[in-house]
């Protein structure tokens, strides 16, 4: 019998257990810096770094929506990995139509975009004549 896959995202473990940690740390004692300037919120305290260590690894978390990770993009854009027409930059008759090819993590949930992605990567397929094959050495 077959046992249920796990997945171990390894959230706030990096390399060597810290790393994510202390750069969630760096960032928000960036924004206490920010916020401690304001003379209208002098009620804000930076925190201890013991504290602040048990703040991120207690609330930080993810929100399960990975886009970007083959962001879709202009010919000048030269972090896009994949074209407007879903064709992945460099190879030939490929192409992502899924949340992946989203730039920047939208203010909303991802699976009414990820379809829309979806069905314009179908419409451009079947608009698209088939490809043929390789020639073989």
């Amino acid at each position: 019998m077959l046992c249920a896959p796990c997945c171990a995202a390894n959230y706030l473990k990096g390399v060597d257990g810290t790393y994510d940690v202390s750069v969630i740390m760096e960032g928000l004692e960036r924004f206490q810096d920010v916020i401690s300037a304001s003379p209208h919120l002098e009620i804000i305290q930076p925190a201890p770094d013991a504290d602040l260590a048990y703040y991120v690894r207690r609330f930080a978390g993810t929100y399960n929506h990975h886009v970007g990770t083959c962001r879709m993009g202009d010919a000048s854009d030269a972090q896009s990995v994949v074209d407007r027409q879903l064709r992945v930059v460099g190879a030939h008759a490929l192409r992502v139509a899924d949340a992946s090819v989203i730039p920047e993590i939208p203010n909303a949930n991802t699976a009414a975009i990820a379809m829309m992605v979806g069905f314009h990567g179908a419409d451009i397929i079947m608009a698209t004549p088939p490809v043929t094959a390789c020639a073989t050495r």
